[in-house]
């Protein structure tokens, strides 16, 4: 071969191995592929649906979803069916007339097999079916066999019940898997196997004629929406969706730039505190940067703070100190310019980085939900607990010894002088909690043995000395009957003197040598120092 043949052999097989990489390499996902027939000579929709519902992992056939689907004459009183309303006609046999059914009544029958799940992306740019796929998730669409934009030709005008409506017998539904450069890689249910390769331009063409109708999922436990992916606030708005707070979706978007009413701030607050909050009328007026200031400041018990010059927040504003606090903790942002613009309305986006930023402050993440979530970001806010990590406080974790003898330790701000040596084996002078235990054992808070044993849980006995002793509590004149407690027992006068508060149930057994939690601990202990 000589030197030209050469170069242009190896120019023509450079090119031949890009064009194939592009091709055979993309990036797809690897979904169930379903045949369509025998059995459903009409049925690419429900079977196209399937695949996208067993890839999310629930198990369904194309056959117990086509019974299911909804369905429509297909013709009554000389107009015919729509598909949007349900199944055109017959979808097991070409002997009788039928067309198909859109992304309505296929989005109602996803909702049943993955409720709260299902986000229609139906009229919206294909960008978002990219967006889809490159998070692991495949989208159910409606096309034409063509894969091409369709001449006029293959259309005819249907007078339906609705009103008249273009339709084509070339109409068709696939999973599409993913894509490259040249290449949109789908699933067909009239072809022999997966991830066929079909014409770009021309798919999304063909969609775009069909009404740009696609159906996708969230994959369990999703902490994003598909309108946000790229939003700046993406982050908080991902924090606020993992603690289950954000349920205000349309279709699976969470619209983040739509301005939040009162009504709406209300029911999100109702979330976060668990109970009704009637500080504003539920109307539907906007929700504006100062109320939401306040709202924070009330629910978060925000310290005051003035520490920031914001040009349009007069001192005489009423809700000034709240604006302050705030920006001054960087939970809310002040503008460029250096204005507040306290009357502009709240954006949802905005809502949620507010939150997401005062949860992190005062809450630990794993406490958002949980029942003694106030009591810990009280004593959080005081600097009085520590969690197991900088965002986790492990509040069904059993409480040890030494956690018990620091947190009481920083409650009381014990002050001993000098904090003796320890006779313990197992404590020693370089212990983190050295210094508390060391505290408490002279206190004879807790009691003293010849191990201290710091890493075993604390029984909820001990836990009552540890108060009574510490707080110095008494035991009411009225003796509680515990049938689990006898009277001879050295814990009972202590037991007597915590139940005697009422900061925990008097009502069935104390359960003494139970564990007690970190978070029993915690709602113990703040409740105390609130009396």
């Amino acid at each position: 071969m000589n030197r030209f043949k050469k170069s242009t052999f190896l120019v023509l097989f450079s090119c031949f191995l890009l064009l194939f990489s592009n091709h055979t390499y993309a990036k797809t996902i690897t979904a169930p592929h379903i045949k369509q027939l025998p059995e459903l000579p009409r049925g690419c929709e429900v079977t196209s649906l399937a695949m996208m519902i067993q890839n999310a992992g629930v198990k369904v056939g194309k056959m117990e979803l086509a019974k299911e689907v909804r369905k429509v004459p297909f013709k009554t009183n000389g107009l015919n069916g729509n598909p949007y309303d349900g199944f055109v006609g017959n979808i097991y046999t070409f002997s009788q007339p039928g067309l198909g059914v859109y992304n309505g009544p296929i989005q109602e029958l996803a909702e049943k097999y993955l409720p709260n799940r299902v986000v229609n992306l139906s009229g919206y740019d294909f960008s978002y079916i990219y967006k889809m796929l490159d998070k692991g998730v495949p989208v159910w669409v409606i096309t034409n066999s063509w894969f091409s934009h369709l001449p006029s030709s293959q259309f005819k005008t249907w007078q339906t019940s609705s009103g008249p409506l273009k339709i084509t017998y070339r109409e068709h539904s696939v999973l599409v898997t993913g894509y490259d450069e040249n290449y949109i890689y789908i699933n067909d249910p009239l072809y022999h196997s997966a991830n066929r390769a079909v014409n770009k331009a021309g798919f999304i063409a063909a969609w775009s004629q069909m009404g740009k109708q696609a159906i996708s999922y969230y994959p369990q436990n999703a902490d994003w929406y598909i309108d946000t992916v790229n939003h700046p606030n993406n982050k908080q708005i991902q924090a606020l969706a993992s603690y289950g707070l954000l349920n205000d979706t349309k279709n699976g978007f969470y619209q983040p730039n739509k301005v939040v009413d009162r009504a709406q701030a209300e029911k999100l607050f109702a979330i976060l505190t668990g109970e009704k909050v009637g500080l504003m009328a539920a109307t539907t007026g906007a929700f504006t940067r100062a109320e939401l200031s306040q709202y924070i400041v009330q629910i978060y018990d925000v310290p005051k703070l003035e520490k920031v010059t914001l040009t349009d927040v007069p001192v005489n504003h009423q809700n000034y100190s709240a604006i302050q606090s705030v920006v001054s903790l960087k939970i809310v942002s002040k503008n460029p310019d250096g204005t507040f613009k306290p009357n502009q309305p709240v954006t949802k986006a905005e809502m949620a980085a507010a939150l997401s930023q005062a949860i992190s402050i005062y809450w630990y993440k794993d406490t958002v939900t949980h029942w003694a979530r106030d009591e810990i970001s009280y004593l959080k806010r005081r600097n009085l607990v520590s969690g197991i990590s900088a965002t986790k406080f492990g509040p069904n974790q059993p409480i040890t010894r030494a956690q018990a003898a620091v947190l009481i330790d920083r409650a009381l701000k014990i002050k001993v002088d000098p904090v003796k040596k320890l006779s313990f084996t197992d404590v020693k002078p370089t212990d983190p909690a050295y210094a508390s235990i060391s505290k408490v054992v002279q206190l004879g808070l807790i009691e003293k043995t010849q191990a201290f044993e710091p890493n075993k849980p604390m029984k909820r006995k001990e836990i009552a000395l540890l108060f009574s002793r510490g707080l110095d509590l008494k035991p009411g004149e009225k003796p509680i009957v515990f049938k689990d407690v006898k009277t001879n027992s050295k814990y009972y006068e202590s037991i007597q003197a915590l139940a005697s508060t009422r900061v925990i149930s008097t009502n069935g057994p104390f359960n003494p040598e139970n564990d007690l939690t970190r978070a029993q601990f915690a709602s113990i202990l703040a409740k105390l120092l609130q009396k």
